[in-house]
């Protein structure tokens, strides 16, 4: 997730109320404003103005040759502690998108379920949310099944890339859907450390290995809790 953060002397435009002159959305519930810093550089600074902690936003930005997508979602990639509390803010840029390029913030999701944008943006946030869930309740079960087996964790490794070779070359027709599906593989690879050991364990490596897929499992479970806690506040058109 792409966190910007800046000296507290950055200088702050701000934005008038409704639309302004780049298209950019303001509500009772959020404000967009633009930071530029000493360096010529800027960046975005959502502020929640609303009751309810942001959970979760989708931003876009349209810049030919290229269009950039930024989803930030305290789900995704099992991040809870994330969120914009009642009057603070979040900055944020994405990696590689030139400064000329502005980001629109284009919806937004509360705590309490309630949410602000376009409804298409806002269906894309329970979309990757969905994606995420099915994921999850696929791959525990894997885990489970591998760690009981006490035979090192090649048949999870095996698992796991036939599923993101699966999403690369059948995606679904649903795109923010195959986001929260990717999301998952790709953190749990991480949280495994296969990312950075691409090898099978070796039988000298069983104690260890199996200590490693017991803390999997205690990651999967709790972000699964997470994600079930939070599958009743809304939807879209909430």
């Amino acid at each position: 997730m792409p966190i910007a953060r800046v000296a507290r002397f950055g200088m702050l435009i701000i934005r008038m109320a409704g639309f302004d002159l780049k298209g950019q959305m303001q509500t009772s519930k959020y404000q967009v404003s633009e930071q530029k810093l000493p360096d010529g550089r800027r960046q975005e600074v959502l502020t929640n103005t609303y009751t309810s902690p942001i959970v979760a936003f989708h931003a876009s930005t349209q810049c030919p040759p290229t269009d950039s997508q930024l989803d930030v979602d305290n789900l995704l990639y099992n991040q809870p502690a994330w969120q914009v509390s009642p009057g603070r803010s979040y900055k944020f840029r994405a990696p590689g998108i030139p400064d000329i390029c502005p980001f629109k913030v284009d919806a937004v999701l509360f705590g309490d379920g309630s949410t602000e944008g376009s409804a298409e943006a806002v269906a894309g946030i329970f979309d990757h949310r969905k994606g995420l869930q099915e994921e999850l309740s696929m791959l525990r079960p894997v885990v489970s099944q591998v760690l009981s087996g006490n035979s090192g964790d090649q048949m999870l490794r095996d698992y796991l890339a036939e599923r993101q070779a699966v999403l690369a070359k059948q995606p679904h027709a649903n795109l923010s859907e195959d986001h929260g599906r990717r999301a998952v593989l790709s953190t749990f690879r991480r949280q495994m450390k296969y990312e950075s050991e691409p090898g099978a364990s070796s039988n000298s490596e069983t104690s260890s290995v199996e200590t490693r897929l017991q803390d999997g499992l205690a990651f999967l479970d709790k972000w699964i809790s997470q994600v079930e806690s939070t599958a009743t506040a809304g939807g879209p058109g909430h």
